[in-house]
């Protein structure tokens, strides 16, 4: 089968993740460049497919999932994951399924869970003390200053600006919170 020579299987063109012109285009380019495996070409594939979507069907999540756990290169799809999951055109209940099914593709899951979740709250929600130390937790557990510099760029909470003095985030992010808080209290 031509189709496994790229990695695909035909359960990528039945669920219309890739045409078969896609393919021959690929086939074409692989065989010219001296590819060692298809795994870019497969990437590339996952990666059109979820850029062009502005909304997600159930069937289409479990398919890609489904896609991604038989891909033969674990970190490609794992890759693949991330990109879905991170996706602004998820529902709160596709993202709310994805927590509960992504542990089944491993521990490192974890980190990547945690870390959207906190993210959509940091965006949905107001910042909050119990976001605030969330977000602190979840730098601690994982040395990951990421959601707490969302909460710099989005809050006017001059009182948690203020704590990230003495919370150990690190000088980077404690400048950065330190600016925030002198352009508030210009603005005030």
């Amino acid at each position: 089968m031509e189709l496994a020579k790229l990695g695909y299987t035909q359960k990528w063109i039945d669920y219309k993740f890739l045409t078969q012109k896609a393919f021959k285009e690929q086939l074409a380019e692989f065989e010219l460049a001296e590819y060692e495996s298809g795994e870019l070409l497969r990437f590339d594939t996952f990666m059109v497919w979820i850029e062009k979507k502005k909304k997600f069907t159930q069937v289409q999540i479990d398919q890609l999932l489904e896609l991604a756990k038989e891909d033969e290169d674990e970190i490609m799809a794992g890759s693949v994951i991330r990109e879905l999951f991170s996706s602004p055109f998820l529902t709160a209940g596709q993202f709310g399924y994805l927590c509960t099914i992504l542990p089944s593709f491993g521990d490192w899951t974890t980190k990547m869970i945690k870390r959207e979740v906190l993210n959509r709250r940091i965006e949905n929600e107001p910042i909050t003390s119990d976001v605030y130390h969330e977000a602190l937790d979840y730098k601690q557990e994982f040395d990951d200053n990421r959601p707490l510099i969302n909460i710099i760029r989005k809050t006017d909470n001059q009182e948690i600006l203020a704590d990230f003095e003495e919370n150990g985030c690190g000088k980077r992010v404690r400048t950065m919170a330190q600016k925030r808080l002198n352009q508030l209290k210009r603005l005030g």
